[in-house]
């Protein structure tokens, strides 16, 4: 279906136009301010409903306002109308034989597409727009999966983030070299108490060893006062009987006792026991990190795998979808063609993808609205020519000329 004539009046620039389109393609053209723009607005006005006409759709100065098209393929099927005045607009569709068709913009709704969809346009949007765009034209609906990963995206950022903070931390820990005793770090305080007990013993054996030195003193002095004062010598030899026993009581203790133990060596053990015990403890807090890193590795691992399953379910998805063109993909959140991204492709190729979506947009009125036809070339023009041809469209194209080119030239809001 398509429009076999349209009629408009005082829509914006236009005064009054009939228009009666031959070809696949219909060219609008003529100078600037001339009311071409407004033809192609009309046609939106007239299908598209309230959402695409603005807040001022009639000519300055006019009052009332008015778009008629005549629907069909060979033959007249649809009459649609709209008019507007006061403000307000109302729409009629009617059958060949004046039959009214109640609920008028929803049964335009079922034959019309997206009105407002410019092959041109598209080729300028932003790559995620273009994206967008596509989505909603193929039904394709992954705005949980988008959501879910990009939850997880930015979670597994964060973790791997973790994780070098983690490693890096763990790789500036230097462990000394050498082995470490078995059963873990040494109890400095068993050998605190060993040295307490040992310096207490040779205390102990030095007190006695004192006494044992001031007895044998006694013992020299008594003996030497036995040859001097022979009038002591009874006295002396009680004090010798008693400082004998009393050496044989502590030699008796000290035999008990012991010999002198080397403290030394546990002084020296104590010495080393804190850098052991350091080494054990950079070695367990480098271990720990390790871990940690291999704990974090794994969630961005699992992150990492849930987001390969959601890509495989967004390529399956698209894969299924009905694209309006065969080789039209979705990847990474941007439209491309045959594997390569939509702004990497040619212009040539870029065109031929837009004006297929258009054409999949409107499947059943195949009428698409280009409003910047003068950027186009020859080729270009030839391209959309021979794709309208083999589909059976019809594109209204606007250009600017001097009203000497082909196609319907505007003037002054009418038809020159």
């Amino acid at each position: 279906m398509q429009i076999i004539r349209l009629e408009a009046e005082n829509i914006k620039r236009l005064k009054a136009v009939s228009i009666t389109p031959e070809g696949s393609i219909v060219e609008i053209t003529g100078r600037n301010a001339q009311g071409k723009s407004s033809v192609l607005d009309s046609i939106a006005y007239l299908l598209g409903g309230e959402r695409l006409v603005p807040s001022k759709p009639i000519r300055d100065g006019q009052e009332t306002a008015f778009v008629r098209g005549y629907l069909g393929d060979t033959e007249v099927e649809l009459e649609v109308e709209r008019r507007w005045r006061n403000g307000r607009s109302t729409l009629t569709v009617k059958t060949p034989d004046g039959l009214s068709i109640g609920k008028a913009q929803a049964a335009l709704n079922d034959i019309i597409g997206l009105l407002s969809f410019d092959p041109l346009a598209f080729t300028r949007m932003p790559p995620k727009q273009q994206a967008q765009t596509l989505r909603e034209l193929a039904g394709i609906d992954t705005t949980e999966l988008d959501a879910e990963r990009a939850r997880l995206f930015e979670e597994r950022t964060i973790v791997r983030r973790r994780v070098k903070e983690l490693e890096a931390q763990a790789s500036a820990i230097a462990v000394p070299d050498g082995g470490f005793p078995d059963g873990g770090p040494v109890n400095i305080q068993d050998l605190i108490v060993t040295a307490g007990s040992i310096r207490e013993s040779n205390r102990k054996l030095d007190l006695i060893g004192a006494k044992i030195q001031e007895s044998m003193n006694i013992v020299s002095s008594a003996a030497e006062r036995i040859k001097q004062l022979e009038s002591e010598i009874e006295a002396c030899r009680a004090d010798i009987e008693n400082q004998n026993a009393k050496i044989m009581e502590l030699e008796k203790q000290r035999e008990s006792i012991g010999g002198y133990a080397d403290i030394k060596a546990v002084e020296s053990e104590m010495a080393s026991a804190e850098n052991i015990n350091a080494s054990i403890r950079l070695r367990d807090q480098r271990a720990d990190l390790v871990e940690q890193a291999a704990k974090a590795q794994k969630e961005s691992d699992d992150r990492s795998s849930r987001i390969n399953q959601i890509d495989g379910m967004r390529v399956e998805m698209i894969e299924n979808a009905n694209m309006p063109i065969p080789g039209l993909g979705l990847e990474d959140g941007e439209v491309t063609y045959n594997g390569t991204p939509f702004d990497q492709i040619s212009s040539a190729e870029q065109l031929k993808v837009s004006v297929a979506m258009g054409l999949a947009m409107n499947p059943k009125l195949k009428v698409i609205l280009i409003r910047d036809g003068s950027l186009l070339d020859s080729e270009s023009m030839a391209t959309i020519g021979r794709m309208a041809d083999e589909s059976g469209a019809q594109i209204w194209i606007e250009t600017v000329s001097d009203g000497d080119a082909r196609g319907v030239v505007i003037e002054d809001g009418m038809v020159a």
